[in-house]
């Protein structure tokens, strides 16, 4: 399968290791004894839930490489076909996102000979592998800041900008913990990105599908061009993917995709009624028009993560839109990321409470969420025009308080039509749908079985419910004996 097949085809599955699973039916406090975890560390029994403090980064549930692989078979009957695993490096926290070398996996997490079985588990499944690479900063412990700290006209001081030596640094978000990497330094930048055996050369050895690069924006720019022009002369299989925390559109020189929050904070916007279907559609059309049509394909769509609260809480329970956000999720143009236990309804507020061990008891699991999922995921695998067709956007003309929009893909038969109805109202009203291939008395079917329309001129008769989610496809067989979309092979 090609780069460009697995992207636009991709359903996301994001794992924290720490907080997913234990594998060898070991405990944390098994893998203490062992001696996997440094001073810091704060053992946790998995069915706890982290606490805020001082001692949050250094809360571990006990996670591992092993019990990743142990749920692949879940993951996999799911319907997810993409792992993310976000940092694994060693570093004193779980998150990992403060490495002290980058060219190690935390004993914690497991060995090289392990990342290699993984990837070999994969494969097996047909499944991909994206890692996370967080160098816009490092532990204040690694030992190239240490060295820093120690001589101001070291070689290592010059990767990071000291205000005030050695007290005063520059830091990500001002947390000293976290120095920031100057990569106006030539040494720096041969480190971790040109040199033949930087951290980005020597993940890319390693092997993955995609490198997610946290920090796009404090990385910025013209680094970001940089390692996107470095890892596609290396390698143009590998997805370059960026977190951007805003509109992305002239980030897109710098990558394949990005984490999409420009996406995530529109619908969020939506559905807490601080902006209009039509003011909703109008970003994703933007989005898409500007970030271009491959692209937005190979962005991330997320309505949680480990960075935002789970989708549970963004909704404060409200059930009609949870399943609106998930509707959107999987028709809109992009990528479907599903953060470890959203698929059973998990909740919590912001970090540390979104990042919580996974529940395993099923008993606990929402199985309308679970089911929800598994059904989504499989239409979109039935839907082309969903995995990698065009986007029109249909709420701008409506201005009724209904999300609509048109994907059509290269068949003819190959369109749907997704209508969200935001308000508490009961709505009827016509929907002209500007699409080539919709002819007169085409029957259109609603996929969550809401009812039927025959298209007349290109246009819909539509009702819908208070908070209804619709998503209409073409029945073009329903008529025996004939269909508009017949199948020629003429050759002029």
């Amino acid at each position: 399968m090609s780069e460009k097949d697995w992207k636009k085809s991709a359903v996301i599955y994001q794992i924290m290791a720490d907080r997913f699973f234990i594998g060898n039916g070991k405990t944390v406090e098994d893998k203490v004894k062992e001696g996997l975890y440094g001073e810091k560390a704060v053992p946790v029994s998995w069915n706890s839930l982290p606490e805020a403090g001082p001692e949050a980064p250094y809360q571990f549930f006990g996670g591992d490489f092993q019990g990743i692989i142990e749920k692949l078979d879940y993951i996999k009957d799911l319907g997810a076909d993409t792992l993310y695993i976000t940092p694994f490096f060693d570093s004193p926290s779980y998150h990992k996102y403060d490495a002290l070398d980058f060219r190690s996996i935390d004993k914690a997490y497991g060995t090289f000979e392990l990342y290699g079985r993984l990837r070999e588990e994969l494969k097996k499944r047909g499944m991909h592998l994206i890692i996370d690479l967080a160098i816009n900063h490092l532990s204040d412990s690694h030992p190239l800041f240490v060295k820093a700290l120690e001589d101001e006209n070291s070689e290592e001081a010059k990767m990071f900008r000291f205000f005030d030596h050695p007290g005063e640094y520059e830091c990500w978000w001002g947390i000293k913990s976290m120095p920031e990497i100057n990569y106006d330094d030539r040494g720096a930048l041969e480190e971790f990105i040109t040199g033949e055996n930087s951290v980005v050369n020597f993940w890319m050895d390693k092997g993955a599908d995609a490198i997610r690069f946290d920090c796009g924006n404090d990385l910025g720019m013209e680094i970001c061009e940089l390692i996107y022009r470095q890892m596609k002369a290396k390698d143009p299989s590998v997805a370059v993917i960026g977190e951007v925390t805003n509109y992305a559109a002239d980030w897109m020189k710098c990558y394949d995709g990005i984490q999409d929050y420009f996406y995530t904070k529109s619908l969020f916007s939506l559905l807490d009624g601080k902006i209009t279907s039509r003011q909703f559609g109008m970003n994703m059309k933007k989005r898409y028009e500007a970030y271009g049509h491959e692209k937005a394909l190979s962005s991330f769509l997320m309505v949680s993560s480990h960075d935002f609260p789970r989708l549970m809480h963004s909704c404060k329970g409200d059930m009609t839109k949870y399943f609106q956000a998930l509707t959107l999720q999987f028709t809109l143009p992009g990528i479907p990321m599903i953060y470890y236990g959203e698929e059973i309804g998990m909740e919590g507020a912001w970090d540390p409470l979104n990042r919580a061990p996974m529940i395993w008891d099923e008993e606990k699991w929402n199985r309308q969420v679970y089911d929800f999922h598994k059904k989504m995921i499989a239409f979109r695998r039935t839907r082309p025009e969903l995995e990698g067709g065009s986007f029109e956007d249909l709420s701008e003309w409506l201005d009724n308080g209904v999300v609509a929009f048109l994907r059509v893909g290269e068949a003819p038969e190959d369109y749907s039509v997704t209508l969200i109805n935001t308000t508490d109202e009961d709505l009827y009203f016509d929907l002209f749908v500007p699409s080539s291939h919709m002819y007169g008395e085409v029957k259109m079917c609603d996929y969550f079985g809401e009812g039927v329309a025959l298209s007349e001129d290109s246009c819909l008769y539509i009702s819908m419910r208070a908070g209804q989610c619709s998503v209409y496809v073409p029945d073009y067989l329903y008529k025996p004996n004939y269909t508009y979309y017949k199948k020629r092979s003429l050759k002029l």
